[in-house]
């Protein structure tokens, strides 16, 4: 199970600075890659928002 949870989390990543990109007019695949570049934002600042709302998706709809 760890395998497929580590795998999907993967897919999420590929999709979030790719596929969900391509067609995004408001964020597009270029403009993401540049902001990274540029130091506009860093990955570490992307993870933890992700990490963030794991965290508060988990708490709130999830934990008991």
């Amino acid at each position: 199970m760890k395998n497929e949870i580590l795998g999907a989390a993967k897919d999420v990543a590929r999709n979030f600075l790719y596929y969900d990109r391509k067609h995004d007019e408001d964020l597009p695949v270029d403009a993401m890659f540049a902001s990274i570049e540029n130091g506009l934002v860093t990955f570490d600042e992307i993870s933890n928002a992700f990490r963030t709302e794991l965290e508060e998706y988990y708490k709130t709809f999830y934990k008991h």
